[in-house]
Order: C-alpha cells, then sequence, then structure tokens
C-alpha cells in the first residue's frame, strides 16, 4: 500500500528501515561455524590417524599396512577439501566435500568390515579402533562441509559481528577437541572390551576332607596354576587369561580372558589369596603394560591400572595396593592403589635391593639383599614398613653372610621367617657339585624381636641353583623343600625338612626318590605342597634314564612317606618333569604343561 502523504510505496520496508532480514547474517554465520566445525573435525582425523599410525607400537598387528596407505588417500582428500573449499566456495567445494565424505566412509567400513572376531591368537587392535574412529571425525567433518555450500549459503555482504563470529570459533575449536578427546579415549576402552570375555560367580568353594587322597579328576587343559582358598586358578601359556576351577570337580566357576594381552610376568596373589594380579602386555604395544586384579572368590575386576614398562615390575600385590620397583631404583618400593592413585614410596638403605615383599598384618616385610664394601661381609636385611604410610618400622640385619631369595621369606600369624641362604661350595666349576647353608630366623612381625634362630642347617648338595630351598607353612610347621644328588652311589632325593614354628624345633624330615638332579632351568618349588593339617605332598621323577620316567606322588607326615597312585589314566607318562603342586580347599592339583588333574 503506497503512503498517502508521500507516495512512497512502503510495503516490504521494516519499520526499522533496514533493507535485509537479520536471518540472512544468521544463516552466513551458521555457514561459517559448520566450516569451522567440520575443518576442526578434519584437522582431529589427522591427529588421530598419524598417532594410530605412527604413535602405537606396531609389535605383530596386522592391520599397519592398511591404516598407513588409508592414511595417506585420507590427508590428499582432507587437503583437497580444506583448499577448495577456501579457495573455490560453491559446487567445487560441495563436490571435494562430498568426495571426501563418502571416501572416509568407506575406509571406515572397510576398517570394522577387516576386524577379526577376537578369539585364540586374534584380537582387535588398537590402532584399528581409532582408524575406524578417525575415519567416522573424517566423514563428520566432510558432511559439515557439505552443509555449508549446499544448504547455508548466502550473498554477499551478509557478515555476522566479528565478536559473535570470534565466539563461534572458539566454541567450533572445543566442541570439536572433547568431541576427539572422548572419541579417542573411548576407542581404546572399547577396543579392551571387544578383546574381553569375563564371567563370575556368587558360589563358594566348599570345603572337603582331604585324608585319603583315593580320588583323581580326570586331566582337563590347563597351563600354569595357582593354589587359593577360593578355588584353582589356571592360566594360559599364551595368553593373558586365568580360568577359576573348583579342584575337586574339575568344575569351572569363571574366567578372565584378554585376548590382546600376554603375560609380562607370573600372576601373583595378596597374601589372603582374596586378590590375583595379571600383570601383561599389549600384543600390539609390548610397552603398554597393565596389571588385571581380580576377586578371586568371584571373578570381580577390581581394577585395570596401567603403566609403562619403564616403572618397573609388580613387586607383590596386598589388600589395598598394587607394589611396583622402579626398573633403575631397585631399592625402591612405589605403592599404588587399585584405582592408580600414588600411596607412597619406600626408600631401602643404600646399596641394597629389595628382593622380596610379603604381607604380615597392617605391615609388609621387605626382604634386601645388601652390598658391604667388602664383599665378604654381605648380609641381608628385612625391613617392616607401614602398609598404610609406607613408614619404616623396624629392621633387622642377618647375622651371617648371604642373600635371602624369592621363596627364602614367609609369614606365618604375627611371625616373620627369613632365610638367609649362602653358598658354601668347595669349588665353582661347571659340573661341581654345590652347597647351600642355611640360616633360619623368626621375627616379630610387631616390633621385629627375633624370636628363634636355626643356624648353619646343611641339607646335602646339589648341582642346581634352583634346588637351593624354598619355604612353604604347613600348619604349625614351617617346611623347608630342597633337591639333592645322589652321594656315594646312593639315590638323589627331594628333601622336606619340617621345624616347629614355635620354637624352630625340628619337627620331622622326609625325602622322595628322585632320578637325577634338575638343572637350574627346572622349578622345584612347585614340587611340594604344605597342607593345613601339617602333611606334605611331593612329586618326582625316580627314573635316570630321560626316555623313561617314572613319575610319582607322594605325601610325607611325621617323617614317614607313602606313594600316592594317583597317575592312573594320566596319559603323559612324562607329567611329573614340569609338574607344579597346588593346594586349595577340597583338592591338591598337579599342574604340567597344558594339563592339570587333582588328587583328594
Amino acid at each position: 500500500m503506497d503512503s498517502p502523504q508521500s507516495g512512497v510505496p512502503t510495503s516490504g520496508v521494516p519499520k526499522s528501515g533496514v533493507a535485509r532480514s537479520s536471518v540472512d547474517w544468521v544463516r552466513s554465520l551458521t555457514r561459517t561455524a559448520a566450516i569451522l566445525t567440520g575443518g576442526a573435525a578434519l584437522v582431529s582425523c589427522a591427529v588421530i590417524l598419524g598417532f594410530a599410525v605412527f604413535g602405537e607400537p606396531g609389535a605383530d598387528d596386522p592391520s599397519a599396512t592398511w591404516l598407513a596407505v588409508s592414511l595417506v588417500a585420507m590427508y590428499l582428500l582432507i587437503g583437497v577439501a580444506l583448499s577448495v573449499t577456501v579457495t573455490n566456495p560453491g559446487r567445487p567445494a560441495l563436490i571435494s566435500a562430498a568426495a571426501l565424505t563418502g571416501g572416509s566412509l568407506i575406509l571406515c567400513a572397510i576398517t570394522v568390515a577387516t576386524m577379526p572376531d577376537p578369539g585364540h591368537g586374534h584380537w582387535i587392535s588398537h590402532r584399528q579402533s581409532l582408524g575406524a574412529f578417525a575415519f567416522g571425525m573424517a566423514a563428520f567433518g566432510g558432511a559439515l562441509l557439505m552443509l555449508a555450500e549446499w544448504v547455508v549459503r548466502t550473498g554477499p555482504g551478509d557478515t555476522p559481528p566479528v565478536s559473535l563470529v570470534v565466539r563461534v570459533c572458539v566454541l567450533s575449536v572445543a566442541f570439536v577437541a572433547v568431541v576427539a578427546a572422548a572419541g579417542t579415549s573411548a576407542a581404546h576402552e572399547l577396543a579392551e572390551s571387544a578383546n574381553t570375555e569375563a564371567t563370575t560367580t556368587a558360589s563358594a568353594v566348599p570345603v572337603a576332607d582331604l585324608s585319603d587322597f583315593e580320588h583323581l579328576n580326570s586331566a582337563y587343559p590347563g597351563g600354569g596354576a595357582v593354589g587359593t582358598p577360593f578355588g584353582l586358578l589356571i592360566t594360559s601359556p599364551d595368553t593373558l587369561a586365568v580360568t577359576a576351577y573348583d579342584a575337586g570337580s574339575g568344575r569351572k566357576r569363571w574366567e578372565h580372558v584378554r585376548h590382546n594381552r600376554t603375560f609380562a610376568q607370573p600372576p601373583m596373589t595378596s597374601a589372603d589369596g582374596r586378590v590375583v594380579a595379571l600383570v601383561g602386555d599389549r600384543r600390539d604395544a609390548p610397552s603398554g603394560t597393565s596389571a588385571i586384579l581380580l576377586d578371586t572368590a568371584t571373578g570381580r575386576m577390581f581394577a585395570d591400572r596401567r603403566y609403562t614398562g619403564e616403572e618397573g615390575r609388580v613387586l607383590a600385590v596386598t589388600d589395598q595396593a598394587l607394589l611396583i620397583q622402579p626398573e633403575k631404583a631397585l631399592g625402591t618400593v612405589e605403592a599404588f592403589a587399585y584405582g592408580g592413585a600414588h600411596l607412597w614410596t619406600y626408600t631401602a638403605p643404600e646399596r641394597c635391593l629389595v628382593r622380596v615383599v610379603e604381607q604380615a598384618g597392617p605391615r609388609l616385610a621387605a626382604a634386601m639383599n645388601c652390598a658391604a664394601d667388602d664383599v665378604s661381609a654381605d648380609k641381608p636385611r628385612v625391613a617392616a614398613i607401614d602398609a598404610q604410610s609406607g613408614a619404616g618400622l623396624w629392621e633387622w640385619q642377618g647375622p651371617v653372610v648371604g642373600e635371602i631369595e624369592p621363596g627364602s621369606l614367609t609369614v606365618a600369624g604375627e611371625r616373620v621367617i627369613a632365610d638367609v641362604r649362602q653358598d658354601v661350595s668347595d669349588s665353582e666349576g661347571l659340573f661341581a657339585a654345590r652347597v647351600f647353608r642355611h640360616d633360619l630366623t623368626a621375627l616379630n612381625s610387631a616390633d621385629g624381636a627375633e624370636l628363634w634362630r636355626r643356624e648353619g642347617l646343611d641339607l646335602g648338595s646339589t648341582y642346581a641353583v634352583s634346588c637351593a630351598g624354598t619355604l612353604q607353612v604347613g600348619g604349625e610347621d614351617l617346611v623347608l623343600g630342597e633337591c639333592h644328588h645322589a652321594t656315594l652311589g646312593g639315590q638323589a632325593t627331594f628333601d622336606v625338612v619340617a621345624f616347629a614354628l614355635a620354637d624352630g624345633a625340628d619337627a620331622w624330615h622326609a625325602a622322595a626318590p628322585l632320578g637325577f638332579t634338575p638343572g637350574d632351568g627346572a622349578d622345584p618349588a612347585g614340587w611340594f605342597a604344605a597342607l593345613p593339617d601339617g602333611r606334605v605332598l611331593m612329586v618326582t621323577d625316580a627314573s635316570s634314564d630321560v626316555t623313561r620316567p617314572e613319575c610319582g606322588l607322594f605325601v610325607a607326615a611325621g617323617g614317614e612317606v607313602d606313594e600316592l597312585k594317583a597317575d592312573d589314566g594320566i596319559t603323559d607318562a612324562g607329567w611329573c618333569r614340569g609338574a607344579r603342586l597346588q593346594a586349595t580347599p577340597n583338592a591338591v592339583s598337579v599342574s604340567f604343561p597344558g594339563k592339570v588333574f587333582s588328587v583328594r
């Protein structure tokens, strides 16, 4: 309608006098935001993909070559799309963005389709998961560039306020950064989740009478074994996997398998056997070491604590913490909570190396081998550490020269028993007999006071350092197991000597026949198991002919030794040569390479 006063047409002219709608610069701002967000997404894709190819260690991951080729193609598509969007907006930019989006989706689909089904010898690598996420980010960025050119194109002259453009830029980049960070973390977690098979249980292991050992369970597949008060744990030799069994019946209770990891250390349990630590390396990243902490009773996971190999090795696990010994500071113990928080640091006296740590109630007993200026005066030490604060409580120095090795420190109630072992062999030749002298001392865990001491114990000679003796606790006795070679035409034997925990007095001594003295590659520490009732089971090979093993399982009590007819139905004639005995509440299990059977 025309104005009656001026004769000038007024239809379509806003009262403010502005000829264009503010919607025009909003559309322009939307296009700017889409381009900035899309560009940031493409940059993040380039960074994540580069890290997946070059930052993730290769190891034996077969996807490395595919992702390296994809990286070249993706970098070319991203470069073309960004340059055309800046220099030649419109249809060329739309076409380049569409090509980028389609190519990214194809690469993402191929990456996902080529991921193997996790199983024995197959796993999804973190590199593949990151690559799929990176291609997804590229498709997201390309789609935003298409949106900017196709949907929200605007004419010239519609420029939004500069301050608003700056805010949008910051928000766009921040949004993409958050998505990229969260997505990268999620990609790692999804890879771990896809490679994990885990079950739990609420049932308990029944306790059975182990008085006669007349029942034999048939052998079933297995690897290494760890006996706990909550069942038998069987580990896999080539995958980080543990399966819990009721050893008495052979029934599987729970399992935890990580197809993309292998063991870096043997499994270790807490003092009460309730927590087991599985320390392993990722197959696609040997430096990516982790410790998985599981409840041995139920299979529930307490934590999956990552750390680098440079941090050292896991020394022990307690009911509250993971103890790590730094690789370059062997006199230091670092304690970390299950969740990863650092709790405390303990530093041993100068020139002392921490060898063993055992939990003794609210304290930790640490055995150390210490160097003196005179080698002939090297004397070990035992220190008590407060488990909560890491503070040193007391320290005991061994009265004789020698060393405390793994297996030579044990805890029984309020007693900490240390075996200071000294090599007193007459000669150092390759085939020379070796004699190890033992000095046993029981200490009060509260104040370090000496309760009793047995010195100068010489049980016999052997050819292997691995035969030098291991301590176990059985009922009211301390049991020292050691293998000895034949002398003067006699029989080589595996000997167990029992001492009363109360005062260290001799309790009894028993031996089982050995056909040969094991070499240093053997592990005789697993050839005996002390039971809560004071009896000791032993497993030996009595044959002197390596081609004709004579495996035997023996039970010793009060100095008397009886052989158990436990190999009926076991087809592996040489099962005893790599055997390890493990005590559980309702059976004693015998594990050997590839198999496990139990007697009860």
